[in-house]
């Protein structure tokens, strides 16, 4: 099992955690981040600044479409961490979209996992 991260950590061509396969199929974790939905200013963002990491490129000139034509990133962040009568989301678990080249896994912990697309 990968170990959970505290801070950001971006992953060069060794391995990364393992050298695990990621989640439902993907690739390896090219980067992995953590949201707190408390204290950074929106899931989208986090999405965004995650992928450049991965891709090693400038969030601004990333290039990258914007995330709301892949997702909808308000229903998005509403599902994994918006308030519910069970928990902090209405969404337990993971959602995986792909975006930038790479596949994004959200979960309801706030992890953010990019990996290499097959």
């Amino acid at each position: 099992m990968a170990e959970e991260l505290e801070s950001t950590e971006t992953v060069g061509s060794a391995p990364p955690f393992g050298g695990k396969e990621g989640t439902a199929g993907c690739g390896r974790v090219l980067h992995e981040t953590w949201y707190h939905p408390a204290e950074d200013f929106d899931l989208s963002s986090a999405v965004v600044f995650a992928v450049a990491a991965a891709r090693g490129v400038d969030p601004v000139e990333s290039g990258f479409s914007a995330l709301y034509d892949r997702v909808d990133a308000d229903a998005l962040e509403v599902a994994l961490f918006g308030p519910s009568s069970d928990g902090p989301g209405s969404v337990r678990g993971e959602i995986a979209f792909e975006y930038g080249g790479a596949t994004v896994a959200v979960r309801s912990d706030g992890r953010i996992r990019i990996y290499d697309r097959f």
